[in-house]
């Protein structure tokens, strides 16, 4: 199965997984994703209910992850670099004890050939991006406890970690009045407006980085736009650039179905998306 919006209100989801933390051990979680801003996002989002994660940034160092300590749940991206999710997951497979390991696959799109690679590979269901934290505790409630886990002393306790946005000011909010944003589903939704700009601080650092690269080259393949595309998609649905988002489920659709794509489309919109985030992220500041 996957898990879409018809899942639980995350309030309840919330309720459910700290009334088992005061009976067992958090769940030891590994999330594998080649996006640091991604990985930054769902250690955000399971930080709300006091759980920490370890992170991976490829199928390679998952696997050396998964060699020094057992988990209950992996969260694994499927397109990566290296070796990406669905040849790591078929790595684990094959090893001994690992063949009922919950393994869900973190993808961009609800796209049928995505769902038939994944499943064929092995992985146990899929999440959907944009990530949420809803998504993410129904994912875990789901499969949490396929192992013994170890009993909790009584006497710890758990609390939600608040949302806690400093000052006055919330002029951040304003972004989603434009209409290529949208706060639905988002980072500022799901952790307030301090998080979020941390998001996008870190989001428009590695832009600074990478852009000029991608506006530079000239030997685009079908296999390096879709990476491109991709890249931009999960941050752009984290951060509600909903039209971003849109053009790069537009691109992976037609390259995937042996098209072409003008990779320039998404270049100007990934610049224009920047420029209104360093903009409202200064008034923020002011």
């Amino acid at each position: 199965m996957t898990h879409d919006d018809g899942i639980p209100s995350h309030k309840i989801l919330i309720a459910e997984v700290l009334s088992r933390l005061q009976l067992i051990s958090p769940p030891a979680i590994l999330v594998v994703d080649d996006d640091p801003i991604n990985l930054g996002l769902v250690e955000l989002l399971f930080k709300r209910v006091d759980i920490p994660i370890d992170t991976a940034i490829d199928g390679v160092d998952a696997l050396d992850k998964l060699a020094g300590r057992g988990y209950d749940l992996i969260l694994m991206d499927i397109h990566m670099p290296n070796m990406n999710g669905l040849e790591a997951t078929r790595a684990i497979r094959q090893q001994a004890g690992f063949l009922e390991l919950p393994i869900v696959g973190l993808t961009g799109a609800d796209l049928d050939r995505d769902i038939e690679l994944a499943i064929n590979a092995g992985m146990s269901t899929q999440i959907f991006r944009p990530l949420t934290l809803g998504k993410l505790l129904g994912a875990l409630l789901e499969y949490w406890g396929t192992a013994l886990p170890t009993k909790r002393p009584h006497n710890s306790e758990y609390t939600v970690a608040p949302i806690v946005s400093k000052g006055a000011s919330n002029r951040i909010g304003d972004l989603f009045l434009l209409d290529d944003f949208c706060s639905e589903h988002t980072a500022f939704e799901s952790l307030g407006s301090d998080a979020y700009l941390r998001i996008v601080g870190a989001f428009i650092k590695d832009m600074e980085h990478r852009l000029p690269q991608w506006q530079a080259e000239t030997a685009w393949t079908r296999e390096s736009k879709k990476s491109f595309a991709h890249r931009i998609y999960g941050t752009s649905c984290a951060l509600g650039a909903k039209t971003l988002a849109e053009i790069c489920v537009i691109a992976e659709s037609e390259l995937d179905a042996g098209h072409d794509f003008d990779v320039k489309i998404l270049t100007r919109k990934l610049v224009e998306t920047l420029e209104t985030l360093q903009y409202y992220r200064k008034e923020q500041a002011s």
